[in-house]
């Protein structure tokens, strides 16, 4: 059976959101935190699933220095 537009949408919104979780995984562990700061920010991203890793994004984006 082909699925259709709604179940196509579902998919594609379900995979940007595990990229942006997984997305923010990787950008916690790469940064100069603390290990403490870095397993907080770790558990923000996985108890607050889509709102947690766009904090993140926007935290470091924030608190980056400029080039």
């Amino acid at each position: 059976m082909i699925p259709g537009t709604v179940e196509l949408v579902l998919v594609g919104i379900i995979v940007a959101g595990f990229a942006l979780f997984v997305w923010s995984l990787v950008s916690i562990l790469q940064s100069r935190l603390e290990s403490a700061a870095k397993l907080a920010w770790a558990f923000v991203v996985f108890l607050v699933p889509v709102a947690g890793p766009i904090v993140w994004l926007v935290y470091r984006a924030a608190t980056s220095p400029s080039r």
